[in-house]
């Protein structure tokens, strides 16, 4: 009986670095959500206003499409929220792969002076 439980405990010591490399490392990401190019983006609450690209883990943007729809949001018409995701670089487009938006605030912005076009999301088919 000892050694079917120490056999269980070697393998799932053994197993779970394998568990947590599969997990995405999720940060906060503050900005301004819109629609630009026919694509969901958040422009980052930065100097530089860098823009991500929102999608799902199954790389789909539909729901966030729908979402900002939803709240109007448009880079007249502000919309700030928080965005906790994972980074990645998807043919040199930055995304942002979601795993929840918490504190969606209409008629808000973190930008001092209005978001204008994100100019780090390239056209579609570029």
């Amino acid at each position: 009986m000892k050694v079917r439980a120490g056999i269980f405990l070697l393998l799932w010591l053994l197993l779970l670095p394998a568990g947590f490399a599969r997990a995405q490392a999720v940060d906060m990401f503050p900005g301004t959500l819109a629609v630009y190019q026919g694509r969901p983006v958040l422009i980052r609450c930065d100097l530089v206003k860098n823009a991500y690209v929102l999608m799902d883990v199954a790389g789909k943007s539909d729901a966030y499409l729908k979402l900002i729809g939803e709240l109007g949001a448009g880079l007249q018409k502000p919309v700030e929220a928080r965005v906790f995701a994972s980074y990645r670089s998807v043919d040199g487009l930055n995304v942002l792969v979601v795993d929840r938006i918490e504190n969606i605030t209409p008629n808000s912005s973190c930008h001092l002076f209005p978001p204008a076009e994100p100019l780090n999301i390239k056209a579609a088919g570029q």
